[in-house]
């Protein structure tokens, strides 16, 4: 025999019956014992879940859930820093293999190593150049520019260092949140 009409009509309080599904759930629960047991189960249920007092929670459960959540978020944040840096290493790694091997595939290893080589000489010849134009205009600006502009100078860009490694700390192990 097919139930489910009727167990929907009665475990589902919300369900407005009409006269004639009344008058056939009373007749099928007048017939059927199994829906006959649910329905005094329900009814039973129901009036434990009514007369049960309600349990109020212990006094100190928001302050701990409120500090196991920090906790998580702490946590989450430390997980999303080590996913950031890590998808950002492989990255620069798979690239890096990618266009050594499309160099060594394309030139040759010889080739390849030379060239490093080469820019590495290069770069290091342009550093020395412009080592060589700025050290007269060190050795001249001491004499020009007055111990106050260097006190000056220096403690801007010593300030202005600080206040960003401190940014950049507190992003790191704070986090972002919008509040």
């Amino acid at each position: 025999m097919n139930h489910q009409p009727f167990e929907n009509w009665i475990l589902d309080d919300e369900i407005e019956l009409s006269q004639d599904q009344s008058l056939e759930l009373k007749r099928h629960l007048e017939t059927c014992q199994d829906c006959q047991r649910l329905y005094q189960n329900w009814q039973m249920a129901r009036s434990f879940l009514v007369a049960s007092p309600v349990v109020s929670p212990p006094s100190d459960f928001t302050a701990r859930w409120q500090s196991s959540l920090a906790e998580k978020r702490v946590v989450q944040h430390k997980k999303q820093i080590r996913k950031i840096f890590l998808f950002l290493i492989m990255g620069i790694l798979i690239t890096s293999a990618m266009l050594v091997g499309y160099a060594v595939a394309s030139t040759g290893l010889a080739n390849v190593l030379v060239a490093m080589i080469k820019e590495l000489v290069t770069l290091s010849m342009s550093l020395v150049k412009i080592a060589q134009v700025i050290r007269p205009l060190v050795d001249i600006l001491p004499p020009v520019i007055s111990a106050g502009a260097w006190i000056l100078f220096t403690t801007t860009f010593t300030v202005m260092a600080l206040a960003w490694i401190v940014a950049i700390w507190q992003i790191t192990v704070k986090g972002v949140y919008n509040a």
